[in-house]
């Protein structure tokens, strides 16, 4: 298989992941703006819960992508370029979003509790992710030789294990034995390693694992809708009344994996037409992180400027928002992504001064 055949599908993913994104937030903030009685509120719930397999979808496409490399640059070379491409663009949308924080809040300006934020990914509720893929990213060469000695059998029931203690256990074993509020299980790698790991070998055994995975789209497609059909109801319950349903969060984990392989699947499937081998479309892969970190800001001022102007009811409006947020998210990516380009290319065509004569 070729390497620009390998990456149409993964690249179709990422957008698809992108837009999920998207909709988990326009969905979380339908849901609280929207009476509980309104015939639109239970397909809310159900859209914002179905979708929020996002981020993990990311963690697998990141580990999918690094490992299918048969070759690596140095460690030093592979962090400034994380550094430079993912962690300072978030660096530079914190203070954003702080400053509109400050205009909306109404508060004092707080220097440590901006610093703070940037290392804690709180600014915002999306900024966790860029503080868990860049523990992933650090701790690379180590899974690298984890996965390429061990085996993946093995480190795989240990991922999910892992994953399951640290989201469901760790937290409250140490509140139970040492009175200690562990509230960072969200961005702690352990968390997502089982993602990670299927990500990996994914990559590692890029062509064996997307035909094994397409043979078995219809047992993939009869999972992701079971699943989901389960935890829609379990989830409108946790929502609406606040109920604490056992087993929920254990489900949904359970969820998430055919989840991500039913969306890897229509992305395979996708792939075939000629619209995705295109210009504009690898613009939009292009500007995929920067739509990520944007995204929330847009949602944020359409309320703001919109809520009184547009008389409607809530899945129409909630629709024009979600349309109207991810057609501004990826317009507004594409103009910085141009005026970048342009600035670059100046500066590179800018003559050097001359030295004294």
């Amino acid at each position: 298989m070729e390497a620009k055949e390998k990456k149409t599908e993964l690249n179709i993913l990422n957008i698809i992941l992108c837009l999920l994104v998207i909709l988990i937030h326009s969905m979380g903030s339908a849901i609280w703006q929207t009476d509980a009685s309104a015939r639109s509120y239970p397909v809310f719930t159900a859209l914002f819960r179905l979708s929020s397999f996002a981020v993990q979808g990311f963690i697998f496409l990141s580990a999918a992508k690094l490992f299918m490399k048969k070759s690596s640059p140095s460690y030093g070379k592979f962090i400034w370029r994380r550094v430079r491409t993912v962690f300072l663009p978030y660096l530079l949308y914190v203070p954003i979003y702080y400053v509109y924080k400050l205009s909306v809040e109404k508060r004092p300006f707080d220097i440590l509790y901006l610093v703070k934020s940037i290392f804690t990914g709180n600014m915002h509720a999306h900024f966790y992710f860029v503080i868990l893929i860049m523990q992933f990213y650090l701790l690379f060469p180590l899974f690298k030789k984890l996965y390429e000695k061990g085996s993946a059998e093995s480190l795989t029931a240990v991922s999910v294990a892992l994953s399951l203690a640290f989201q469901f256990s760790v937290p409250y074993a140490l509140k139970f034995l040492f009175n200690i509020d562990f509230t960072f299980a969200d961005r702690t790698f352990l968390t997502y390693l089982a993602y990670w790991t299927l990500g990996a070998y994914a990559g590692m055994n890029y062509d064996k694992f997307k035909s094994s995975v397409c043979k078995t789209k219809y047992a993939v497609f009869i999972c992701f809708l079971l699943f989901g059909a389960i935890i829609c109801p379990e989830n409108y319950r946790v929502i609406r009344y606040s109920e604490f349903v056992p087993g929920f969060g254990e489900l949904f984990f359970a969820y998430t994996f055919p989840a991500i392989l039913a969306f890897f699947i229509i992305s395979v499937m996708l792939s075939k037409f000629r619209f995705f081998e295109g210009g504009f479309f690898a613009q939009l892969n292009k500007v995929s992180y920067r739509v990520y970190l944007i995204h929330p800001l847009i949602l944020a001022l359409f309320d703001r400027f919109t809520c009184k102007v547009f008389n409607m009811s809530p899945a129409p409006y909630n629709i024009l928002r979600y349309l109207s947020v991810t057609v501004f998210s990826f317009g507004i990516s594409i103009l910085i992504e141009k005026a970048k380009d342009g600035f670059l290319f100046l500066t590179k065509k800018l003559p050097a001064k001359a030295g004294p004569r």
